[in-house]
């Protein structure tokens, strides 16, 4: 290996030792974040990473909780269940400070699997508008309808508020 080549090694082994060794913001999971809605009536996981042995702190609705990361850099706090209601602000303060809005509790549901799924629910609303207006409507065609049987109040003519999305 010629010189330049054992430099280069060299150089690159320690710029890796040192990044290893670095103190580390503390950091969040893509999860976790601004605009997020936490499960109502359950203990609320909040989780991440940080410098080992760094103190992590959460502040959350009038909860605060702290830990220390672990040899591995990971931290877990365990909130208290609370009530749907929001909008909240979360702090997660460790040598950084994490700020997240716009933070609810409610209900969380976790859907896969259809293709429609990216479908905006605003042409789920005019969709359901034009099968509402007269003659918009087929009832020879009931897979028109989608998940809406024809029995339902929208597929009846039953006076139905559309909200605007």
């Amino acid at each position: 290996m010629n010189r330049s080549k054992r430099i280069l090694v060299l150089a690159s082994a320690v710029f890796m030792i040192s990044v290893q060794n670095s103190p580390a913001d503390v950091s969040l999971p893509g999860i976790i974040g601004s605009n997020m809605v936490l499960q109502r009536n359950q203990d609320l996981k909040i989780w991440g990473w940080a410098a080992k042995g760094e103190k992590v702190t959460v502040h959350f609705n009038e909860a605060v909780q702290s830990t220390r990361a672990g040899k591995d850099g990971k931290w877990l706090i365990t909130l208290p269940a609370m009530k749907a209601g929001g909008p909240y602000s979360m702090r997660i303060r460790g040598k950084n400070i994490i700020d997240l809005e716009n933070v609810l509790i409610g209900d969380v549901w976790i859907c896969s699997g259809q293709s429609n799924m990216e479908w905006p629910v605003r042409e789920s609303a005019i969709r359901c508008l034009l099968l509402l207006l007269p003659g918009g409507r087929d009832e020879q065609r009931p897979e028109q309808f989608g998940s809406v049987a024809p029995t339902h109040p929208a597929a009846t003519g039953t006076p139905v508020r559309v909200l605007s999305v």
